[in-house]
């Protein structure tokens, strides 16, 4: 008989008995306890570097166009102007938006797991 992912893991758990199943639960509550936290450090790091950019795009924005500025990206460091550099921080502040927005979705999605898992 051919069985799918939740169907072997029903079966799985009918063959283990009560404390099987509660270290069960037990560590997969814990793994998701970490990936929580994981989830939360890099929102956080996200959002610091998008205010940092933020900072920078304001403090350069008083700036005239053909000013010089300085950009490092990878360890590499770049000579643009302002006319460059504005829009280059403008999609990246947007994408880092972005990003922190999906991590916090997930983080939403792991935390409503393990509400189901606590019943």
């Amino acid at each position: 008989k051919f069985l799918c992912g939740i169907e072997k893991m029903v079966e799985a758990t009918k063959k283990m008995n009560v404390q099987d199943v509660e270290r069960e639960v037990a560590r997969r509550y814990q793994v998701m306890q970490q990936e929580t936290q994981a989830l939360i450090s890099r929102i956080m790091e996200i959002d610091d570097e998008k205010k940092e950019n933020e900072l920078v795009l304001e403090s350069i924005m008083k700036l005239e166009d053909d000013r010089k500025c300085w950009r490092l990206i990878n360890g590499v460091l770049f000579e643009k102007t302002k006319a460059q550099v504005v829009p280059d921080m403008t999609t990246m502040i947007k994408n880092l938006a972005n990003v922190s927005k999906q991590l916090n979705d997930a983080l939403l999605l792991k935390k409503q797991d393990m509400m189901k898992l606590e019943q």
